[in-house]
């Protein structure tokens, strides 16, 4: 039995929950709920995530979706004791996902503006949406035959997996070259990475005073793709950038987008 609102997510960055009994249950990202205190130690407690850090993180780290289950209160009559801390952010700031952009990841344009911490606290957040992020690494509970589950990283299995399509194989790729080839000659040289904005790097790419002209030098970027995150690229432009770090590398893919008519994607 679980309450009237069956479910919650907190606003905050970080929770930190400690119980005297079992019966906090996190929804995974196949829509399963996982009794994650079941069996704790004495100076053990459950910390996850809130939606506050899914902004900060341009959504790269979901927030726990909770409920608590209140079985057998008629046989307790003292109930359970629970102890949480929440980690919040300062309420003059912002909520700004600049360092993950700084750093090299692609941010949504969701999540492209920062968000005053007041504004953030008193707008509502529908739930229903925050587990459909396919494109982000998450975690796997495996049920027991007891009906309790315990957290396990994902392990997947290549045999039965459906293969990519070219879209989103072009898009991992583009993020692995980055990681591996780009960010390594970036660092090689004393080079921070910051990545232009879509619209006003079309504009002045092909300047040669441009804001980004002289890292673009430096590190090889092709000539005619946009200086921004790979991720935020069209596919084209991702081909060109993968052409220029690994030659050959998406010869297979740009046959595949052409011929489903994927070209412009991105």
């Amino acid at each position: 039995m679980y309450p009237d609102h069956e479910h919650q997510v907190d606003k905050c960055l970080i929770s930190l929950m400690k119980s005297d009994k079992a019966g906090l249950h996190v929804r995974d990202f196949h829509g399963r709920w996982v009794l994650v205190d079941e069996d704790l130690g004495p100076q053990e407690a459950i910390v996850y995530p809130g939606l506050a850090l899914y902004q900060a993180t341009a959504g790269y780290v979901n927030p726990a979706l909770y409920r608590t289950e209140i079985n057998n209160m008629q046989d307790n009559i003292y109930g359970c004791c629970s102890l949480a801390f929440k980690l919040m952010p300062k309420a003059m700031t912002s909520l700004s996902c600049s360092e993950m952009r700084a750093a090299g990841h692609g941010v949504e344009a969701q999540f492209q503006l920062p968000i005053p911490v007041d504004d953030f606290m008193q707008r509502s957040h529908p739930t229903d949406q925050l587990l459909n992020r396919h494109n982000i690494q998450s975690f796997n509970f495996p049920a027991s035959e007891d009906g309790s589950m315990k957290a396990s990283t994902r392990r997947k299995n290549n045999s039965r997996s459906r293969p990519l399509p070219p879209s989103k194989r072009l898009r991992l790729e583009a993020q692995r070259v980055l990681k591996e080839r780009v960010q390594d000659i970036a660092e090689k040289k004393g080079i921070k990475l910051r990545f232009c904005n879509l619209k006003e790097c079309e504009n002045h790419i092909h300047a040669l005073d441009g804001p980004c002209a002289s890292i673009r030098m430096e590190i090889g970027w092709p000539t005619g793709v946009p200086f921004v995150h790979p991720h935020d690229l069209p596919n084209k432009a991702k081909i060109s950038f993968l052409e220029a770090y690994e030659p050959g590398l998406t010869h297979d893919m740009e046959l595949n987008l052409t011929e489903t008519g994927q070209g412009s994607q991105h």
